[in-house]
C-alpha cells in the first residue's frame, strides 16, 4: 500500500514495516493507467537495498488494478518502453 511520498519516492507497507520505494523518473511513472496516490493497494516487484543507510526497494515493476508499469527487464537495467 502506498502511504505516502518522501523525497519525492512513495513509502510501502510491506507487512514487516514501512520501507521508500523507489521507482524511477517521474515522466515515465506517470505513464501508469491511472495516478499513484497515497492509500492506493499497489503490488511491488523489486529489490530490497540499502539506500542512504535506510532499507528500501527498488521497484522493478508496479502493479495497480490491472495496469501493469515495467520499470525494469530481467537483468534489473532500466526498461523504457518506446510505446
Amino acid at each position: 500500500m502506498i502511504l505516502g511520498h518522501e523525497e519525492d519516492n512513495p513509502n510501502a507497507d510491506t507487512g514487516g514495516g514501512t520501507v521508500a520505494v523507489h521507482l524511477g523518473p517521474e515522466w515515465y511513472i506517470e505513464r501508469l493507467d491511472g495516478k499513484l496516490a497515497k492509500g492506493d493497494a499497489v503490488e511491488v516487484k523489486g529489490s530490497r537495498v540499502t539506500f542512504a543507510g535506510n532499507p528500501a526497494i527498488i521497484a522493478a515493476e508496479v502493479k495497480k488494478g490491472d495496469a501493469v508499469l515495467k520499470l525494469r527487464d530481467d537483468k534489473r537495467e532500466i526498461y523504457i518502453d518506446s510505446g
